[in-house]
């Protein structure tokens, strides 16, 4: 019996290729923290996983901005939803997203 996945926390390539990897996570991390943001909403409410909704994501729709992320927030998370795994960030550099995030907090 084959459990179905969570494809609104999967990486484009990942839908498209079932190919995971570290980089895919980052597209997963990219999409807990806007979770986190959104307070509790889910991702993609309004989409199901079809080709079209495949298709919407590889033209460049990605989630908004909810409205508790703060401003330096978004730009960083739209690069951790980008379109193709060679493209995606390391946990290294998402350590270092997080290490401003901390500094633009105790402003």
């Amino acid at each position: 019996m084959q459990a179905p996945l969570p494809w609104r926390w999967l990486a484009l390539e990942t839908m498209r290729t079932s190919t995971f990897s570290t980089k895919s996570d980052v597209w997963a991390y990219g999409v807990t923290f806007w979770e986190i943001f959104s307070i509790g909403d889910t991702p993609y409410p309004y989409h199901n996983f079809t080709e079209a909704f495949m298709d919407h994501l590889e033209s460049g729709y990605r989630l908004p901005k909810p409205i508790q992320a703060p401003d330096e927030w978004y730009p960083m998370n739209k690069r951790h939803l980008r379109i193709t795994l060679s493209y995606f960030l390391s946990f290294f550099q998402l350590q270092t997203d997080a290490e401003v995030l901390e500094k633009v907090s105790r402003r």
